[in-house]
């Protein structure tokens, strides 16, 4: 999964990001976890058609692939239109829309193709049981660190 662990150089894999970009309006950027620190995936490109990348975080590798593409095919089609407070409610799971902070400090490979004209939405998703990771009885299990700032009408819990 790892381009460059698998000796690909750092200008490489931005040349290949570049063509993904150009082919397909976006590509995406996937980062395993380690102990601590959950898996997360993002988009690049939907910057070039005036849209937030996306931003998923806590998912494996497959599953944020899968919310990565639905999503932005959604963007660029013009089906959807993310904006922080969003939420899509689904029968299996519902997304909200929250505004990444720093959104430099996550999508590494983003902000290095577009600087500061960058911003970023994260999808934050609910548990089988429909709770969002603020819920006080949401599932502790399931990492899901926040980057961004939650509107008081949601609370922490």
């Amino acid at each position: 999964m790892c381009e460059m662990c698998d000796g690909k150089s750092w200008e490489q894999v931005r040349e290949q990001n570049r063509k993904r970009i150009a082919r397909y309006g976006y590509t995406t950027v996937l980062v395993e976890g380690s102990p601590g620190s959950p898996p997360f995936g993002y988009t690049m490109g939907l910057t070039k058609s005036g849209h937030p990348e996306l931003l998923v975080t806590g998912l494996d590798a497959r599953a944020a692939q899968a919310m990565l593409t639905l999503f932005a095919t959604m963007v660029l089609s013009g089906q959807e239109s993310f904006v922080p407070g969003l939420a899509l409610l689904g029968d299996e799971c519902s997304v909200y829309s929250l505004e990444v902070v720093h959104p430099e400090d996550v999508l590494i490979w983003a902000h290095e193709l577009y600087g500061c004209r960058m911003s970023a939405i994260q999808l934050v998703w609910t548990d089988v049981e429909g709770r969002f990771p603020w819920a006080p009885n949401a599932n502790p299990e399931l990492l899901q660190p926040l980057h961004g700032i939650l509107p008081p009408s949601w609370g922490a819990g």
